[in-house]
C-alpha cells in the first residue's frame, strides 16, 4: 500500500496570509489600478474581483447580493448591492435578472481591459504600486533614526 509523503508538493503550498511578497504580484497590481481608475471604490473593486474569481469573464455566473458580500471580507450585502449597480452603470459588468431566480452576472472583458489600459495619474501615490522605502525598512526591522539630512532629502525614495 502506498504511503503519503509528509510534505506537501510545492504546487500546493499556500503562503500564510501574513506573508508579504518581496515584489508586486499581478493581482495586487491589477487591484491598485482598478482602485485608482474607480476613484478608490473599494467595494466595487472587491465585487469585481469576486466575480472574476468566479469566472464571470467566461460567462454568466449566478449569485445573490448576500453570496457576493460573503465572499468579500467585511462587505455588507447592501454595500455589495450598491457596488454592483455602480459596476453595471460603468459598463464593467452585465446583470441579468429574472423573477424568482438568482441574479446572474458577467464581467465585460473588453471594458475591463480598457479600464486597466487607461494611464495612471502622474505624481500620485498609489498604494500597492508606488514604492515606499519606509515600509521596506519597517519590514526588515531597521530602526535607523532619522537625521536632518535624511528628512530634508529631495529624493522621494529616501
Amino acid at each position: 500500500m502506498p504511503t503519503l509523503s509528509p510534505s506537501v508538493p510545492q504546487r500546493h503550498n499556500v503562503k500564510s496570509l501574513n506573508d508579504v511578497p518581496d515584489r508586486h504580484n499581478f493581482e495586487s497590481d491589477v487591484l491598485a489600478r482598478i482602485l485608482c481608475q474607480l476613484s478608490g471604490d473599494y467595494s466595487a473593486a472587491t465585487i469585481l474581483f469576486s466575480l472574476l474569481q468566479m469566472h464571470a469573464d467566461r460567462g454568466f455566473v449566478k449569485a445573490s447580493y448576500r453570496a457576493l458580500s460573503e465572499r468579500c471580507a467585511h462587505l455588507p450585502f447592501k454595500v455589495a448591492e450598491r457596488a454592483i449597480k455602480r459596476l453595471a452603470a460603468a459598463g464593467l459588468i452585465e446583470v441579468s435578472t429574472q423573477p424568482r431566480v438568482v441574479t446572474s452576472y458577467r464581467v465585460d472583458g473588453d471594458a475591463f481591459r480598457r479600464l486597466l489600459s487607461e494611464p495612471l495619474p502622474e505624481g500620485v501615490l498609489i498604494p500597492g504600486m508606488t514604492p515606499i522605502p519606509a515600509l521596506q525598512r519597517l519590514r526588515a526591522g531597521s530602526f535607523d533614526p532619522a537625521t536632518a539630512e535624511s528628512i530634508a532629502s529631495s529624493n522621494p525614495e529616501d
